[in-house]
């Protein structure tokens, strides 16, 4: 699995919508890609933490606090609990109907 496949499939529709974030089939896809990097190309899973913007802290302790539990599982989990967050925010932000037509860009 080369890094371009696997940004081609972390930017691809699914860290956007709800329903697939909640999939265990996705987590479980998420894991694999993951798990590759783990083995393959660390420094480019620390890329990807990094601009899917994932909490080195949080990881961190999460991982101290999972022993025995597959890293790559952690971290999928991880990048979903962030990308759930970034679309609360979309969500909630993307509310605001009370912009008048002029100033909404």
């Amino acid at each position: 699995m080369e890094s371009l496949q696997i940004e081609k499939i972390l930017s691809d529709d699914s860290l956007t919508k709800r329903d697939s974030l909640h999939s265990w089939e996705f987590q479980e896809r998420l894991a694999q890609i993951v798990r590759y990097f783990i083995e393959n190309d660390f420094p480019q899973l620390v890329q990807l933490l990094y601009r899917i913007d994932v909490s080195e802290e949080k990881l961190k302790q999460l991982l101290q606090d999972s022993s025995g539990v597959d890293t790559a599982d952690v971290i999928a989990k991880l990048i979903i609990e962030r990308q759930l967050k970034k679309l609360d925010l979309k969500e909630k932000f993307n509310d605001k109907t009370d912009i008048p037509e002029q100033d909404k860009w």
